[in-house]
């Protein structure tokens, strides 16, 4: 039911009680009739304010509670889409293409990587087209869209094979374009400002990876973050994206922006 706030109706209205109060036997003080009336008008007045600001108040609740359901119920449906979409995305089918080792390693890159960073798909679709140099038609039907490719500014840097870091899986490169390339530039002004040997350059790139330069298993923990393809696994990924965020400030180039 809706509450509104009370109008000039509702005091006339309660005005018209006290009189008809009066009219229908209820007896005031004798000689002091209009005083007493005069003080239940100025009762009724101040109850029909008050009454008027409870239910204005009541109603502003129930209209911002009815808005977060509603933009609870948009979250879980663009959610439940988005994880629908990569679900389909990241089918066995795509996985060699896309670097990824197995069905597990695909959820756990939906659950850590595209959901919670909202990666847009249409972009991630765009890029995968323009890193193949070929026509991902699966890709494509999914995001049941007709535009031409359009990917992202990043991603052009890694368009030929030859200029991708060694170890980046597709997939990465696909949805994060921007990180890889600020990896590599920090990676590139290090060498131009020290040029470092092996060891303090792996020392620093850890450091971007979200690694402890000191720990003496640093060589062994660097080795177990890539699978037997030599391509870097997540947990590690997640790492350097959480260092370019940390570091940067800056919103993910891919991420679907809210209208």
């Amino acid at each position: 039911m809706m509450l509104w706030p009370s109008t000039r109706a509702d005091i006339v209205r309660g005005v018209f009680l006290v009189v008809a109060t009066c009219g229908t036997g209820v007896t005031l003080i004798r000689g002091a009739s209009w005083w007493w009336l005069l003080v239940a008008v100025i009762a009724i007045f101040i109850w029909a304010v008050t009454e008027g600001a409870l239910r204005r108040r009541r109603l502003e609740e129930a209209v911002l509670t009815k808005e977060k359901e509603d933009i609870g119920l948009r979250e879980n449906y663009e959610m439940a889409t988005m994880r629908r979409f990569w679900g389909n995305a990241l089918s066995e089918e795509s996985l060699s293409i896309l670097s990824i080792s197995s069905a597990k390693e695909a959820k756990e890159i939906v659950e850590a990587f595209l959901m919670p960073d909202k990666i847009n798909p249409l972009s991630f679709s765009d890029n995968c087209e323009a890193l193949l140099r070929q026509s991902m038609t699966s890709l494509r039907e999914i995001a049941d869209s007709e535009k031409n490719p359009q990917p992202t500014p990043s991603v052009s840097q890694f368009i030929a094979v030859m200029d991708r870091p060694v170890g980046m899986p597709l997939w990465f490169i696909a949805a994060y374009p921007d990180v890889l390339l600020w990896y590599d530039n920090q990676v590139g002004e290090y060498m131009k400002a020290h040029r470092p040997d092996r060891d303090s350059l792996t020392v620093f790139s850890a450091k971007l990876f979200g690694l402890d330069p000191t720990d003496p298993n640093l060589e062994k923990k660097l080795g177990d973050s890539t699978d037997k393809e030599g391509k870097l696994l997540p947990n590690i990924l997640r790492n350097l994206v959480q260092s370019y965020k940390d570091k940067t400030g800056r919103e993910l180039e891919n991420t679907t922006r809210n209208k």
